[in-house]
């Protein structure tokens, strides 16, 4: 229970009372009850396609969120490790970004949802992107190409 000083002013005088409320929590919201709000909790994938990728050919990065059958708004950070390659909004829980500029190696990437008003942060399980040394090979022109 809390209690609550008021005074209230009149006219002719200030008189204090106390008011002791058999809630506590949040002084806002709506409904009845105690305690915080929860935010419903939220799971995030994410797909790369091609993997393994040809070095500076396009690579999306696909992910999708949910909160049971919802998909919550928000936006979705792609990121190389710590490294953050790029950010998209939701739409209908699914975002997408496209990156060219990977190198040569294997990279490690996740998908991280930021929450929104009554969602949960949540981030993807990592998947490793293959980036093989091999560049698109053209052969030269006026070669046999058999």
């Amino acid at each position: 229970m809390a209690i609550r000083s008021v005074a209230l002013v009149s006219f002719l005088s200030i008189s204090a009372f106390s008011l002791i409320c058999g809630c506590s929590g949040a002084a806002s919201g709506s409904g009845g009850g105690t305690g915080t709000p929860t935010n419903a909790t939220t799971a995030t994938t994410l797909t790369v396609s091609p993997n393994p990728a040809i070095v500076g050919s396009s690579v999306v990065l696909s992910a999708s969120t949910s909160a049971g059958t919802v998909g919550p708004g928000g936006t979705i950070t792609f990121l190389d490790g710590s490294t953050t390659l790029g950010t998209a909004a939701l739409s209908g829980g699914n975002a997408s970004l496209t990156v060219t500029t990977f190198a040569t190696g294997n990279h490690t990437l996740t998908a991280s949802y930021g929450g929104a008003t009554g969602f949960s942060r949540s981030t993807s399980a990592a998947v490793t992107l293959c980036e093989p040394a091999v560049s698109r090979v053209t052969p030269p022109v006026g070669t046999n190409r058999k």
